[in-house]
């Protein structure tokens, strides 16, 4: 389950982050630092989902909202938005790799894809985007994680491998809208 960046269409990175977004998702570009419209308080952290995407929510478990999909993409896969939190006791760093690692021992035929530690909007984060299957799905991840204040917010965005091309730019929208409270 070879995934390159020539297969995907470019090479992700942060910098990158902040361009025009398909209007059928029902987000806008980031605009400064002010409030972005279609932006939802969650746990007093603010984000913007795609309207459309059934919400719910778990907090005493740590997951501020999951976002499904109204429908699967063509690998018969429905993408999905997560935003969970917990207590960190480490730099961004290490928490990330600990948990990379643990990810990895848990997915089948787990892949890193690409790994980025960099700056958005004044906060610093992680980026990982890894593959694995379940099943005989073969799937993508793009996590972002922030560390605040000694508390860790992960954004995972998951979808059907063959999908991802289709839902790349959704997903870094959505993480481009991500306000830690």
């Amino acid at each position: 389950m070879d995934i390159d960046n020539a297969e995907i269409g470019r090479t992700r990175r942060l910098t990158r982050w902040g361009g025009p977004v398909d209007a059928a998702s029902g987000l806008r570009p980031r605009r400064g630092s002010g409030a972005r419209a279609g932006a939802a308080m969650i746990g007093g952290n603010e984000i913007s989902l795609p309207s459309r995407w059934r919400r719910s929510s778990d907090p005493e478990h740590g997951v501020l909202v999951t976002a499904r999909s109204p429908q699967t993409g063509a690998s018969g896969v429905l993408p999905l938005i997560r935003l969970e939190i917990e207590p960190v006791h480490s730099t961004l760093q290490q928490w990330r790799e600990d948990d990379l690692g643990a990810t990895a021992t848990r997915r089948t035929a787990f892949e890193l894809h690409d790994k980025d530690d960099d700056e958005l909007h004044g906060w610093e984060v992680a980026y990982r985007r890894f593959g694995f299957r379940r099943g005989d799905d073969e799937l993508v991840c793009e996590q972002w994680a922030w560390l605040v204040d000694g508390v860790g917010f992960t954004l995972t965005c998951t979808v059907g491998r063959a999908d991802y091309p289709d839902y790349c730019d959704l997903f870094e929208a959505v993480a481009d809208t991500f306000e830690p409270g």
